[in-house]
């Protein structure tokens, strides 16, 4: 779910503020229906929070991130920067060296870095063999070409086991669901028109269409075919 702002609290229409403020900490309870009229999980205290943290039909935080890349439905990445500082495994390697090169150790600090997380879906291809995902998307979105992914495992047929290799696509730029704005963030509705389902009034009159158009076609010598 995308929105439009920072946090959830300020799409929040200001008429209904107050009902949702009430169900994260105004009903620190521990009666039997938990959820009620509550949407969210509670802040109240921990105790609630680790409670309805396993009552289903509340909607929970699954992940968050700073970029999402939807390519079409369930499939789909979320990025995330985290800050990561060095091991000490390192630290010690480059005391090594400098031991090695006759340096003198000192005291060094633990360079801060950042590495990339990513959650992602891939419909249809296997994610333990998808490497780079995150390069994968971005690139099926600025190019719009394609990408491809591979499946491999086994398969029961006729009473035995077989194994396979399929290399399929699974990273299609083309979303049909809606038609996508030339910046590859938008989407406005298709101009299309779908054709109803027909009722019993519509089968009624399309038979009578037929017979009047019947009637006309017929000749006076089919008329009197008909009448001896």
């Amino acid at each position: 779910m995308a929105l439009s702002a920072s946090s959830l609290r300020e799409v929040v229409k200001p008429e209904k503020l107050a009902e949702y403020q009430r169900g994260l900490t105004g009903l620190c309870d521990d009666k039997y229906n938990p959820v009620g009229d509550r949407w969210f999980p509670r802040e109240c205290c921990a105790k609630h929070a680790k409670y309805d943290k396993r009552v289903p039909g509340l909607f929970k935080t699954e992940y968050e991130g700073d970029e999402t890349i939807g390519l079409c439905s369930k499939t789909y990445i979320v990025s995330k920067t985290i800050p990561s500082k060095a091991t000490s495994v390192l630290m010690v390697a480059i005391n090594l060296v400098r031991k090695a090169k006759g340096q003198k150790p000192k005291r060094l600090q633990c360079p801060v870095r950042t590495t990339t997380q990513c959650k992602f879906s891939s419909k249809g291809v296997s994610k333990r063999r998808i490497k780079n995902p995150l390069n994968i998307f971005k690139s099926v979105l600025r190019t719009g070409k394609p990408a491809s992914g591979h499946n491999k495992g086994f398969r029961v047929r006729n009473n035995g086991i077989y194994s396979y290799n399929q290399t399929r696509c699974g990273f299609s730029y083309f979303y049909c669901k809606r038609r996508v704005l030339n910046d590859g963030i938008h989407t406005v509705p298709l101009d299309i028109t779908l054709c109803p389902k027909k009722t019993r009034e519509d089968n009624r009159q399309e038979e009578q269409e037929e017979e009047v158009g019947l009637i006309d076609r017929l000749t006076e010598k089919d008329l009197l075919n008909m009448l001896n």
